[in-house]
């Protein structure tokens, strides 16, 4: 046995001597524990990239020969500085690289103002307003709206840009003009009497570009002629909104839509007597009916009429057809009783008329007959059936196996729960066979020093490990207090022990 001097140094080769305990006729020793230098990593200095270009990967050896990795990933986006990160058992340090990535700039330009067909455009300029310097496709056009494209020199970190020259049109346009003969029409100063769509006027528009206007005139002849028509009716004619009740001849003038062509009509009203004999008759079917060789799915009115020779004397025979739709469906509440659980039977009509209840089966469950919902509590599964009948006799059947599950009444109470919102455990309170058909009263948490921290009445309601002002409560041992009260009256009262964790 023996000490090492001087103390250990983890930073520079050193030489150890160990001196043996007093009394061992033992000589003194040397180590001496080499301490190699940290050496640095060097690299060739990645050149700056624009936004978007192709980074190539980093090299994993340095040019000192050290090995190791490089983080974060590359990203050709933005300027980003990577730390080279040596492979252990090297004696090497970590050093950096940063890659400056320039960002992409849109060239701008003054626009062109817009020119009429054929006038001169001015070259495009090759430098933007901020300075990128590029050409222009396509060739300038000056015969119509174009949009040309400016793709920068390489090397400049720039994108494309589009501008638009717009060339207005001439515009040109016909003005159409009616009139009678005899009439005139003037047009640029000239004055027509007769038919002409070859005259033409020069326009300034709004784009100073000249518009041309071309004359289309039509010159109408006047021709006259009289028409004669006869209007007749049983009872009462109508003419251009007038009542007669007796025959009586008009007469009118009418012009055309120019007031050159004129017809002198003359109109014949004929009143034929009218005695008209009204007859109906409703008729009923019980989800359809034939009638006439037609079959009706639904409400339907027919009405035909029988005249007489000339039309006057009639027969109105009125068909009122009333199809009732009667389809029962029953349904329960709620849908899976428990054994000696009281739960409703509910009728429907999914036709929506109306109907009455006619008999139940099994009678001996129902005591009134014609109720459209009943009452039921089964100890096994039976099967129900039910008649309906609408006011016209139209019947169905509906039918409906109802299975009842067992009423167990199995109680659960765990001993620990964690409620950190992981989804498991996180309330504490009993765990039923059943789902519903009890009552839970006196559900209360005390803890150590017999506070109530929690109590409840709510038979889906937990202890969530809060008090009631919604502070946490610290993990502990708990004690609680319930009752559970079944269907039947029984009572169930448990006490115990709860671990809250945390």
């Amino acid at each position: 046995t023996g000490t090492w001097s001087p103390a250990l140094n983890n930073t520079a080769t050193t030489t150890y001597t160990f001196t043996p305990t007093v009394g061992q006729c033992a000589n003194t020793a040397t180590m001496t524990i080499t301490v190699n230098p940290s050496i640095t990593p060097t690299f060739t200095q990645v050149a700056a990239i624009c936004s978007g270009a192709t980074l190539a990967a980093l090299p994993t050896t340095s040019n000192n020969s050290i090995t190791g990795t490089w983080s974060p990933a590359l990203n050709n986006t933005a300027t980003t500085t990577y730390t080279f990160t040596p492979t252990a058992g090297q004696c090497a340090n970590t050093t950096t690289m940063t890659i400056t990535v320039n960002p992409s700039i849109t060239p701008t330009f003054t626009q062109v103002a817009a020119i009429c067909p054929g006038a001169s455009f001015t070259a495009l300029p090759a430098t933007s307003t901020n300075n990128i310097t590029g050409t222009w496709s396509p060739a300038l056009n000056n015969t119509t709206t174009t949009t040309y494209t400016f793709t920068p020199t390489a090397g400049q970190c720039a994108v494309n840009a589009t501008m638009t020259l717009t060339v207005n049109s001439y515009l040109s346009g016909l003005r159409t003009v009616t009139i009678c003969a005899g009439s005139s029409y003037t047009f640029n100063g000239i004055t027509y009497t007769t038919s002409n769509n070859t005259a033409k006027d020069t326009l300034a528009n709004a784009n100073s570009c000249d518009s041309i206007l071309t004359l289309n005139l039509t010159v109408l002849p006047l021709n006259a002629h009289t028409q004669t028509v006869t209007e007749s009716g049983c009872g009462v004619v109508v003419h251009n909104g007038t009542t007669y009740n007796n025959s009586t001849v008009l007469r009118d003038t009418l012009y055309s839509q120019y007031g050159c062509d004129s017809i002198y009509r003359v109109t014949n009203i004929a009143v034929y007597p009218q005695n008209g004999l009204a007859v109906s008759k409703d008729t009923f079917g019980c989800n359809k009916l034939v009638y006439g060789g037609k079959t009706y799915l639904r409400d339907t009115v027919l009405i035909d009429t029988l005249r007489s020779t000339i039309g006057c004397d009639s027969i109105y025979n009125t068909v009122r057809i009333h199809i009732q739709k009667i389809y029962l469906n029953l349904s329960l509440n709620p849908e899976m009783p428990y054994e000696g659980e009281y739960f409703m039977i509910h009728t429907e009509n999914t036709e929506s008329d109306p109907y009455t209840i006619v008999s139940w089966s099994s009678a001996s469950l129902f005591a009134d007959q014609t109720l459209k919902s009943q009452q039921l509590a089964l100890q096994q599964n039976t099967t129900v059936s039910v008649i309906g009948i609408t006011a016209a006799g139209c019947r169905d059947t509906a039918t409906l196996p109802i299975v009842v599950r067992p009423y167990r009444k199995d109680v659960m109470i765990p001993n620990a729960f964690s409620p950190n919102g992981d989804g498991r455990n996180d309330v504490f309170k009993p765990v039923l066979a059943i789902d519903r058909a009890y009552n839970l009263t006196d559900f209360k948490i005390f803890n150590r020093w017999g506070q109530v921290v929690y109590t409840t009445s709510n038979i889906n309601a937990g202890w969530d490990g809060t008090s009631f002002n919604g502070s946490l409560q610290p993990q502990d041992v708990y004690y609680y207090t319930l009752m559970i009260i079944f269907m039947d009256g029984t009572k169930q009262v448990f006490k115990g022990d709860v671990t809250l964790i945390r």
